[in-house]
């Protein structure tokens, strides 16, 4: 269907991370880097010290990272734009018709439905689906409630 959403720690499991990690100070720190400072895995993993840099180049703002090498370098591999998202100005989406995100998404929705074709499921799964309705049925039905 798409991508695998994260899976996200709980404030106890970063607490924990943090805590078994004391006692190696880079392991320390690029736990505090990933929890604090949002980092993906991925992001963690291909940290470098070029990327810190950038940041002390660049400077708070007004700076900006588009015209690095650093940026054109990750940018492919790394933006995330997710498929509801409209990327029109203000103007060109209210002559597009002003469609909400929840538009967008009964659409999508909508458009899903009308071509998915699921695969079928194998004999024995359906003939095991069968029985547990059938199970199911009966039970039901004993205790009245069908």
């Amino acid at each position: 269907m798409g991508r695998k959403l994260p899976r996200f720690l709980t404030p106890l499991e970063v607490e924990a991370m943090l805590q078994a990690s004391k006692g190696n100070p880079r392991d320390n720190l690029l736990m505090k880097c990933m929890f604090y400072l949002g980092l993906r895995n991925s992001e963690a993993q291909k940290l470098d010290i070029e990327d810190i840099d950038l940041i002390n180049r660049v400077g708070p703002i007004p700076g900006h990272y588009l015209d690095k090498a650093h940026t054109r370098k990750w940018w492919a591999k790394e933006q995330f734009v997710p498929i509801l998202a409209d990327r029109q100005s203000h103007a060109d989406w209210v002559k597009s018709g002003s469609k909400t995100i929840i538009d967008r998404a009964k659409e999508r929705v909508q458009d899903i439905l009308s071509t998915h074709k699921p695969t079928p499921l194998p004999e024995d799964q359906v003939k095991a689906l069968d029985e547990i309705v059938a199970e199911a049925t009966a039970y039901y039905k004993q205790k009245g409630m069908l």
